[in-house]
């Protein structure tokens, strides 16, 4: 069995936080350096015998491969913490016990993004960029604890999440073939839909009908603005005359 392995570049950085999210770019990583080398870091591997055979001097060339990927991906202060171990399978599980936390922690962690995920909605202040990342978030916490999600159902979940102005456009998906759908392939979807509708406003402020009836409007108001201030001066002038009327009527009267 070859022990070759593929130069894949440098190992995804972890710096203590954000760890469900390096244990995948790491697990990724070192499936990419050799499938060997995942199942040296995921399932261990013991010595036969001695002396040693051939398959344990493979294992142990393939265990410091491991090893020498994952203390390379390590700050100082994590590698600190599992620097004594002699084997990938032991740094592997130190890390995530360190990280994961115990049994019962990492079920009530479960829980606790399970409720996150089942109650998400959009907040008054995200744009759907803003949405789709936060899900993403959240669905790669929870893949990182064992809980498995397909891109259809984090779609939906997405599309649910969605404010009454997207009403049409989640009926005309829900009633369309939404098996290939993707979180990415729906976010593409929305922006797209929600630059139809900013292009389609620009297009009919700037049309001519619409600039007519504006204008039409502008001097309507106008034209009444000058009718009402005849009509205030009229009111003036009649009322000055009937004050007039009155008191010439009254001097005739004294006479």
């Amino acid at each position: 069995m070859s022990n070759e392995v593929n130069h894949v570049g440098k190992a995804p950085m972890f710096y203590g936080t954000n760890y469900s999210t390096w244990k995948i770019k790491m697990s990724t990583h070192l499936k990419a350096m050799s499938f060997h080398i995942w199942i040296i870091v995921d399932v261990g591997f013991a010595i036969t015998g001695t002396p040693l055979t051939e398959i344990d001097h493979r294992n142990l060339q393939l265990n410091a491969q491991a090893m020498n990927a994952l203390f390379n991906s390590l700050s100082q202060e994590e590698f600190d913490r599992v620097s004594n171990l002699e084997t990938a399978y032991e740094i592997w599980n130190k890390l995530a016990e360190i990280n994961e936390g115990a049994s019962e922690y990492k079920d009530a962690k479960l829980h606790f993004l399970k409720i996150q995920y089942e109650t998400f909605s959009m907040l008054p202040h995200e744009s759907v960029n803003d949405i789709y990342g936060r899900l993403n978030v959240i669905v790669n916490d929870l893949k990182g604890l064992g809980a498995n999600y397909t891109d259809l159902e984090v779609a939906q979940k997405m599309l649910m999440a969605l404010p009454e102005k997207y009403e049409t456009l989640v009926t005309m998906l829900v009633n369309s073939d939404m098996s290939r759908m993707t979180p990415a392939s729906l976010l593409g979807k929305i922006n797209t839909n929600d630059m139809y509708k900013l292009k389609k406003k620009e297009m009919e402020e700037a049309s001519p009908s619409k600039k007519c009836i504006a204008l039409l409007a502008e001097v309507e108001d106008k034209g009444k603005g000058k009718v009402n201030e005849v009509n205030e001066d009229l009111e003036e002038v009649i009322a000055l005359l009937a004050r007039r009327f009155n008191d010439l009527l009254g001097r005739r009267k004294e006479r």
